[in-house]
């Protein structure tokens, strides 16, 4: 998935990793060289408990962030469309590199329900993005931060 900002100019690149068992992304910049990893859990269906996704350093060695599906108690889950994620990352961290861990939230949003099938797809209509069932779902992340040159 590609990043921009302002729209029309590239800040970076969010990139699904195969792995056989976790979900894995690389944050790529603008010349698309890895700069971050995020990795999921194995199970990304969790029930009663956050579904964390860890934002690691290129070797995977540490964590220093986290994108998390926040559980919102069985009432909202089960009742609503409505869903709580969180990013965490550190405050010096380049702003460029911060808008494309966005983007790769909204990537993981948009992810998660062709998992999780009780997840409802219209949480974000027009920003689904992946491979279901022999359908390609796609979209894009326009982010207008004024981090743009």
């Amino acid at each position: 998935m590609e990043v921009q900002s302002p729209p029309g100019t590239t800040i970076g690149h969010v990139l699904q990793t195969w792995h056989p068992f976790l979900p894995k992304f690389s944050i790529q910049d603008a010349d698309r060289h890895t700069v971050l990893r995020v990795v999921g859990p194995c199970s990304t269906c969790g029930c009663g408990t956050d579904t964390n996704f860890e934002v690691k350093t290129l070797d995977e060695s540490r964590s220093v962030g986290r994108i998390s599906k926040q559980w919102g108690g069985l009432l909202q889950e089960a009742l609503t469309d409505a869903d709580d994620f969180g990013l965490q990352f550190p405050l010096d961290l380049d702003v460029k590199v911060k808008a494309v861990l966005l983007g790769a939230t909204f990537l993981i949003v948009s992810w998660l329900p062709l998992l999780c099938s009780h997840w409802r797809l219209s949480a974000l209509p027009g920003l689904l993005l992946g491979e279901a069932k022999g359908q390609t779902l796609w979209g894009a992340v326009a982010l207008d931060l004024g981090c743009g040159s």
